[in-house]
């Protein structure tokens, strides 16, 4: 009975908000901290495309699957990071669906995306600096061209990823306000079911805390390391343009 309520729930309208960002980008922590608001449904990567509307029932229907028994909000969540996962312009620009472009500086990104590699899957090319660098320039000229297709662009919210921990309280406003939250975001958030898991999120210790921390600066000797740092900062640079917001 609850399997065919659940079905049934599918059809209801609902509204539907995306993260469009790349790895290590904060995405976890800006997910929970959404997820946590009584209206959403979603806090972690669904690793779904997004073609047309009827992606947009197939996120409702494997939200419901994935949990079942949770109530039915008002919004649905999700987070894509990857162009493997195709958003299409017909979903930008569908009238049901906000989007939040997140953007993190290239050396933080590039760092971090080594690192969780190398310890979850060193075989893989994003555990070298050369396929982390490669990665991030691709998906952020990906955000570029998404953000380009967008006719109406009233119906993003654009911010750098570095400002939800540096000014949590003024960026979670504004994307609360953004997505006509009835209760505002809150710099703390629930530990859900798949908190932590792999392959859906950050799953390192931090995402435990439960409440947002401060970055914490790289260390000179390592921003040293990186290769290409030119590159990564004109793409950095050039996206932050399209996206309207400030590279510093």
């Amino acid at each position: 009975m609850n399997t065919a309520i659940n079905y049934s729930k599918v059809l209801l309208p609902a509204k539907h908000v995306l993260l469009l960002s790349h790895m290590r980008s904060n995405s976890s922590l800006v997910s929970h901290l959404i997820g946590s608001n009584p209206q959403v449904s979603g806090y972690y990567e669904m690793h779904i495309g997004y073609y047309s509307w009827k992606s947009l029932y197939r996120q409702k229907l494997k939200y419901m699957e994935q949990n079942p028994g949770k109530p039915f909000r008002s919004i649905f969540f999700d987070k894509v990071l990857h162009d493997e996962h195709h958003v299409s312009e017909a979903i930008v620009n569908h009238p049901s669906v906000k989007l939040l472009f997140s953007i993190r500086e290239p050396f933080e990104t590039v760092v971090s995306t080594v690192k969780l590699y190398k310890k979850n899957k060193p075989e893989h090319e994003c555990a070298t600096y050369q396929g982390a660098i490669d990665y991030y320039i691709q998906r952020v000229n990906s955000l570029a061209k998404l953000y380009q297709s967008l006719s109406d662009k009233s119906r993003a919210l654009c911010f750098r990823a570095s400002a939800v921990r540096d000014n949590p309280t003024d960026t979670l406003a504004q994307i609360g306000q953004f997505m006509e939250l009835k209760q505002p975001l809150s710099e703390s958030y629930t530990i859900m079911d798949k908190t932590g898991t792999r392959f859906v999120g950050d799953n390192s210790k931090n995402i435990y805390s439960g409440k947002v921390l401060k970055n914490i600066p790289l260390d000179p000797d390592v921003i040293a390391e990186i290769p290409r740092q030119q590159e990564l900062l004109d793409a950095y640079q050039n996206t932050c343009q399209t996206l309207g917001i400030n590279a510093v």
